[in-house]
């Protein structure tokens, strides 16, 4: 992560912890769905299927946006790897995208990240 990002994350950071009572960019994305899964929030997907889930936002590419990483582990193929997925926040509109995945810092094509989804989203839904 290059300096300028790890400055603007904690700004960002600081920023939410002086919000107070208004929900962070992270709460926004948690309690929001996303198209791939219209059936359970994001929050409920990542914080049911992965053990430990932590969160982490960062200043989008445009202003106004944000990118908000969960992260947890997974058994894939019989082994234990390390998830990120990751969604972008569109402050103008409040819409949350999904914008993929990595396995163990690979990134994943896109038809595994939807596919890494999709199995969250069911086991959310029960």
């Amino acid at each position: 992560m290059g300096t300028a990002r790890k400055v603007a994350s904690a700004a960002l950071i600081i920023s939410l912890v002086a919000c107070g009572g208004e929900p962070s960019v992270i709460d926004v994305v948690k309690d929001s769905h996303v198209a791939e899964c219209s059936a359970a929030s994001v929050g409920d997907m990542l914080n049911g299927y992965f053990p430990t889930t932590s969160w982490t936002a960062y200043n989008g590419d445009a202003p106004g946006t944000y990118m908000i990483h969960g992260e947890g582990e997974l058994q894939f193929v019989g082994i234990t790897q390390t998830a990120v997925l990751r969604f972008t926040l569109d402050e103008s509109d409040g819409a949350v995208t999904f914008d993929g995945a990595t396995l163990n810092g690979t990134e994943q094509p896109p038809a595994m990240a939807n596919q890494i989804l999709e199995t969250m989203c069911q086991d959310a839904r029960g």
